[in-house]
């Protein structure tokens, strides 16, 4: 019964918790009996898949939002999730409150930036996709922080995102503004922003 209960909970799901096993009142053993078997698959610690499935593009923001639920998606990143830029970054950008755990993982590569708590809320936006909460900076806090660490990522990107959510009008000037203060950028930030206004 526990094993068919299983199979269903793969069936509904692309990715799939030891943690979420367990909260289902499923032995976590028969996790073992479907590796075995060959039906499903280790896609990083605690967390598997149906052998079969097929990834979304986001699937790795999938499987860091399960492994890590209390990070951000941010940066390169999201710019990324938000489709703000080209570049395809070999490894998530996520943020995690200063002095916040995280745990080591071998897929997909993540770069951890550590934000104090103080700044770390502002412009969290959760987004759902496939079943699976994926928190992410909102587009302002986005391009505030990528001008916050121009020196690390590049001022080139920091301007294109900024011109490419300009020209997309996905862009709220007014939380962009407060995002700019809480990142401390507004006078780095002042002179592209007049350029395209």
């Amino acid at each position: 019964m526990s094993i068919q209960r299983l199979k269903k909970l793969f069936a509904d799901h692309v990715f799939v918790s030891a943690k979420e096993v367990r909260s289902n009142g499923i032995p976590t053993q028969f996790l073992t009996v479907l590796l075995r078997s060959g039906e499903i698959q280790r896609i990083n610690r605690g967390l598997y898949s149906l052998v079969k499935s097929s990834f979304s593009d986001r699937a790795d923001y999938e499987i860091v939002a399960t492994l890590i639920p209390h990070g951000v998606i941010c940066l390169l990143s999201a710019l990324r999730f938000h489709n703000l830029t080209d570049e395809n970054p070999h490894e998530i950008s996520m943020a995690i409150q200063r002095g916040g755990y995280h745990p080591q993982i071998s897929y997909p590569p993540v770069h951890f930036y550590s934000i104090s708590p103080k700044f770390f809320n502002f412009g969290i936006e959760e987004h759902l996709f496939e079943e699976k909460k994926i928190k992410v900076y909102s587009v302002e806090r986005t391009i505030a922080d990528c001008f916050k660490y121009r020196n690390k990522i590049g001022l080139d990107i920091a301007i294109a995102a900024l011109h490419s959510a300009s020209s997309q009008k996905v862009l709220d000037y007014n939380e962009l503004w407060k995002a700019v203060k809480i990142c401390r950028v507004s006078k780095i930030i002042q002179p592209y922003l007049e350029a395209i206004q």
